[in-house]
């Protein structure tokens, strides 16, 4: 689990030492204020309930990573549709595949052209399908290397009519893909936000069961 949650917190960018540093002195904090309250209120059930509340934070913080991921990595693949677009014209404009991906930069963001300046220099010194498939790898569906296999066979056999047309074919596959992957995840997140009321409902219920355990503790305290 933390080897999983150590690779969500390198990809989205964080540093994952600060980051358990930071959640581990809001866990600490909690548990500090609870035991603060119990010696107050002499109710040790209060653990649980702050057990509880520092298990949710834990889970609070891991969603917000794993929601981080999801959106890069969907913005990401709606990227690598966008510049393959803008490729597609660049070689029907007669644009060899290396000039074709040096203007594509322009349209980039700064984590796509760092992606396209890697696998240039990888061009420069390797004339195989590797750097093409290790530009691929850097998306997160499976198309993407159909694709630049496809762009690959360009250099290698020359930007013929049949090889446009094959590269045409998988590129407007691919949008179909990604479009249905979108209303997929439209979908699941309309099954999250449904989870919410339920989560609420809970959180209410434990607050008002503590609320009576403090009041009927109290008024034993009175008798």
């Amino acid at each position: 689990m933390f080897s999983s949650l150590k690779k969500t917190i390198d990809f989205i960018g964080l540093d994952y030492k600060k980051e358990i540093i930071k959640i581990a002195i809001i866990n600490f904090a909690l548990l500090a204020l609870s035991a603060v309250t119990i010696i107050f209120t002499k109710m040790p059930i209060i653990i649980a309930f702050a057990v509880l509340i520092v298990l949710g934070v834990d889970y609070f913080f891991y969603f917000l990573y794993s929601s981080r991921k999801t959106m890069l990595i969907k913005e990401r693949s709606d990227e690598f549709v966008h510049i393959v677009s803008y490729f597609r014209i660049f070689i029907k404009n007669k644009n060899n595949v290396y000039q074709s991906f040096n203007r594509l930069m322009v349209y980039s963001s700064e984590w796509m052209k760092d992606k396209i300046e890697i696998m240039l220099r990888a061009i420069d010194g390797d004339k195989s399908i590797k750097p093409f498939t290790d530009f691929a790898e850097k998306f997160d569906f499976p198309i993407a290397r159909n694709v630049m296999i496809s762009i690959y066979q360009m250099v290698d056999e020359g930007e013929r009519s049949e090889h446009l047309n094959q590269f045409t074919i998988l590129f407007e596959q691919m949008s179909r893909t990604l479009l249905e992957e979108r209303k997929d995840r439209k979908l699941k997140s309309f099954d999250i936000i449904s989870f919410f009321p339920v989560v609420g409902a809970a959180i209410v219920t434990l607050a008002l069961t503590f609320s009576m355990l403090m009041v009927v503790g109290d008024m034993i305290n009175v008798f």
